[in-house]
């Protein structure tokens, strides 16, 4: 993926999930299950597992067998069918937190957990009025005793938050503004969630902390190290949702096209015209424009945590942001009224590249932050 091509064993791992994506995640099926208001197919999360994308994304000395390529490339055909399983939360932002959690007691025991299944620890760390550096919360944890804390703040929104069996949350220290991660399971005391879906279907929550409870049990890394794991969680996490923003445009792009070819006007195939093969050839340079900034992001992955991966990956999102609600914009006008409608797919393309310019900071925002990491 960090390349022009992909190598022999990442082209079958891309068809593998192409395929199965494609036979799971038929248009009907996801709308019957957003109209029933199902929140999590534990079945179809199994056999996430069992096909080893859970693992692709981690590397052998955590248990996995693949890497920051392999999680794009999964996320990438995951963001063709609008999947609503919560594989970047989960899998890759969570994950990369854990993995880089070196003094946590319970790191590989965790990991195994959510690689096998049978934990789904979701990274609680956006709040609604943060701003410029990512380490400023206002969760905070204040002394309780000797290896004992007291949690009070919320988190909003977090993402896959309604399914999670634990939380990775970040907060500071009331006097020494001290960088902490816990981990807080989902049926702590004190702690509440306000549930609700994104635009495009996805479920997320509010998760507010009053007062809970924690021990050196509950504490995953603290000072620079709790710097790190928050990190490699939004760095590798915002990697793999401009895959998944790579996967909605590409195939919002082949929709469009084939709509053009399907749809006639004065008994001729609209794709003729000249005028709309302009708008559609935009579409394609502007999916590959994205997909060349997420390569440049995989390259980012493979440095150290820092500003200059900091302010990469920023670009990488405001940048696959702008394309992608272009790219998804003009295939809603491609499709005129139709693409209007609930019913119709293409329009479910666009709400998604909303959710993705939204969650985690906006195309502005990252702007913004690549110009102040990079004009001193």
């Amino acid at each position: 993926m960090r390349s022009l091509r992909l190598t022999a064993e990442q082209n079958l791992l891309q068809d593998g999930v192409r395929r199965f994506v494609e036979q799971e995640y038929r248009w009907d099926e996801r709308k019957r299950r957003l109209a029933a208001g199902l929140r999590h197919d534990p079945e179809v999360w199994a056999k996430f597992v069992d096909l080893g994308w859970i693992a692709a994304g981690m590397p052998a000395e955590a248990g996995g067998f693949g890497g920051t390529d392999e999680a794009a490339i999964i996320a990438e055909q995951l963001g063709r069918v609008l999947a609503l399983e919560p594989y970047e939360a989960v899998a890759v932002a969570a994950a990369r937190a854990i993995h880089s959690a070196h003094d946590y007691a319970e790191r590989e025991p965790l990991l195994e957990a959510l690689m096998s299944g049978r934990a789904l620890p979701v990274f609680a760390h956006t709040e609604r009025f943060m701003r410029d550096d990512r380490h400023e919360v206002a969760m905070s944890a204040r002394q309780a005793g000797e290896g004992r804390w007291m949690l009070s703040g919320c988190k909003s929104p977090v993402l896959a938050g309604p399914v999670a069996t634990d939380f990775l949350v970040s907060a500071v220290l009331d006097d020494s503004r001290e960088m902490l991660l816990f981990r807080v399971p989902v049926t702590t005391s004190g702690l509440s969630l306000r549930e609700y879906r994104t635009i495009d279907g996805r479920l997320a929550a509010d998760v507010t902390a009053n007062d809970v409870r924690l021990t050196s049990v509950n504490l995953v890394a603290r000072g620079e190290s709790a710097r790190t794991a928050i990190d490699e969680a939004i760095d590798h996490g915002t990697v793999a949702a401009a895959a998944g923003a790579v996967g909605t445009m590409e195939r919002a792009v082949e929709i469009a096209s084939e709509y053009l070819n399907v749809r006639k006007q004065f008994g001729v195939r609209i794709a003729t015209f000249q005028a709309l093969r302009h708008r559609l050839a935009d579409m394609h340079i502007e999916t590959e424009m994205a997909r060349s900034m997420l390569l440049t992001g995989l390259l980012a992955l493979a440095e150290p945590a820092g500003d200059h991966r900091t302010a990469t990956i920023s670009a990488v999102k405001a940048r696959v942001a702008q394309a992608g609600l272009f790219v998804t914009g003009q295939a809603i006008h491609l499709h005129g009224a139709i693409g209007m409608t609930e019913e119709y797919v293409i329009g479910h393309h666009y709400k998604r590249l909303i959710a993705f310019d939204w969650l985690g900071g906006s195309a502005g925002f990252h702007v913004e932050q690549y110009a102040r990491r990079n004009i001193r």
